[in-house]
C-alpha cells in the first residue's frame, strides 16, 4: 500500500502533467528590443498584413534633391532619381525617390521603422533577402548583383513592417515578420517593373 506522502505526489504529478498537455503553447517568438517590447517572428502570430494595388501614372526622372510626393506609403512607382540604390541591406535610410528606381527595375523593397530597436525583425527580414534565388537576369548582366532586393530602414513608415514592388504594397501593422506572407508578395512582384535591369545602384 502506498504512503499518504507518495500517493499525494504521485496525484500532483499527474495533475501537473495534464496542465501542460492541456495548456496552449505561445504563439511566435519573442525578441528583445532594448526594454521597447517584444517583436514577433512567426507566421502564426503575425496580424493579416495588408496588399494594395498601387496605379502608377508616371514615371520620370527628377533631378537629384527633389521630393517627389507619392500616392502610397512604402512608395510604389512614380517619379525618381536617375540613380537608383545599391541593392541588398541598407543599415541607413534611403530616399524613397531612390528606391523607386529600384522598384522600376522590377526590384522588391523590404522596410521596417522600429524608433526602438528591432533586432529580431531586421534579422529575420535580412534572412529573407540573403535567401532569394540568384536572379538569371542578374547574372546574364554581370554587374555583381544576386538578386533584385533591398531592405532599408523607412521613418516615415505609417506600419513597423512593410515591403513594395511597382505598383503593390504589403503593410504588416505589427513589428512582426511573416516570412511565408512577404515571401509570397516577393514571388508575385519581383521583376514586374517596367524596366528590365540588375546593374549595380550609385547610392549607398
Amino acid at each position: 500500500m502506498l504512503s499518504r506522502r507518495r500517493a499525494a505526489a504521485i496525484r500532483g504529478t499527474a495533475l501537473v502533467s495534464a496542465f501542460f498537455a492541456c495548456a496552449p503553447l505561445p504563439r511566435g517568438r519573442p525578441g528583445s528590443d532594448g526594454g521597447a517590447g517584444g517583436q514577433l517572428v512567426d507566421a502564426g502570430a503575425c496580424p493579416a498584413a495588408t496588399i494594395a494595388t498601387v496605379a502608377v501614372t508616371s514615371a520620370n526622372h527628377v533631378q537629384v534633391g527633389t521630393t517627389v510626393q507619392y500616392d502610397s506609403n512604402p512608395p510604389a512607382g512614380g517619379d525618381h532619381y536617375p540613380i537608383w540604390a545599391t541593392w541588398g541591406v541598407h543599415a541607413d535610410a534611403v530616399p524613397a525617390e531612390y528606391f523607386v528606381h529600384n522598384e522600376e527595375h522590377g526590384g522588391v523593397v523590404l522596410l521596417y521603422d522600429c524608433p526602438s530597436g528591432c533586432p529580431d525583425v531586421v534579422a529575420a527580414l535580412t534572412r529573407i533577402v540573403d535567401s532569394q534565388p540568384i536572379d538569371p537576369l542578374c547574372e546574364a548582366q554581370g554587374g555583381g548583383v544576386s538578386s533584385r532586393m533591398l531592405l532599408v530602414p523607412d521613418p516615415s513608415l505609417d506600419v513597423p513592417v512593410a515591403a513594395a514592388a511597382w505598383g503593390f504594397t504589403y503593410e504588416e501593422p505589427a513589428p512582426c515578420v511573416d516570412p511565408g506572407s512577404i515571401q509570397a508578395f516577393i514571388d508575385a512582384h519581383y521583376g514586374n517593373g517596367p524596366e528590365q535591369l540588375c546593374l549595380q545602384g550609385g547610392y549607398q
